[in-house]
């Protein structure tokens, strides 16, 4: 399968396709490098590895943890596979609702949602594979469920808070942030 990576650099982190003698663009962040390498790789359908400062491999991310399944609700998605919940169960419909239909009209929405979906399925990738999965799944789901009650309430602000928190516990639990 063809792979791109984000590899360091000593004026900040590059993507490379593998086997490149050159990096494509170099960024200011790994952040940045990391975004820029998951857009490419969703529209070729490429791996994405990703390399710490010591150039060892941290992480691989698949096609299918890129583009997730469902529509982007990656750590959503996962909590309704783990409990065997359909793909159009209230949460997922509570939140791809949201989602569409009003967070993506602000630019401050956007910026979240591209936040989220660089960074979501690394979590995932992790949580799937923690060792106390079931016991953090029971905690996500229900601050999920919080969120979504908040959403018929139109509390929106309080259900974007609910699942930031959720998300940057996850992503320091990951060391992803």
């Amino acid at each position: 399968m063809p792979r791109i990576h984000v590899v360091p650099r000593d004026s900040g982190w590059a993507v490379k396709s593998e086997g490149a003698s050159r990096a494509y663009r170099t960024y200011a962040s790994k952040d940045e490098a990391l975004r820029a390498a998951i857009t490419h790789a969703r529209q070729n359908g490429y791996e994405v590895v990703i390399h710490g400062r010591d150039n060892r491999i941290q992480k691989i991310i698949s096609p299918r943890e890129i583009e997730g399944k469902g529509g982007g609700c990656f750590i959503t998605t996962a909590c309704v596979e783990h409990y065997h919940l359909a793909d159009n169960c209230y949460q997922l419909k509570a939140l791809r609702k949201f989602r569409d239909k009003t967070l993506i009209r602000s630019s401050n929405g956007k910026k979240l949602i591209s936040r989220y979906n660089l960074i979501a399925p690394i979590i995932v990738s992790h949580l799937k594979q923690d060792k106390e999965k079931d016991t953090i799944f029971s905690y996500v789901l229900k601050e999920i469920d919080k969120a979504c009650v908040l959403l018929e309430s139109k509390n929106h602000k309080g259900a974007v808070a609910i699942y930031r928190k959720t998300v940057k516990l996850l992503a320091k639990r990951y060391r992803i942030i």
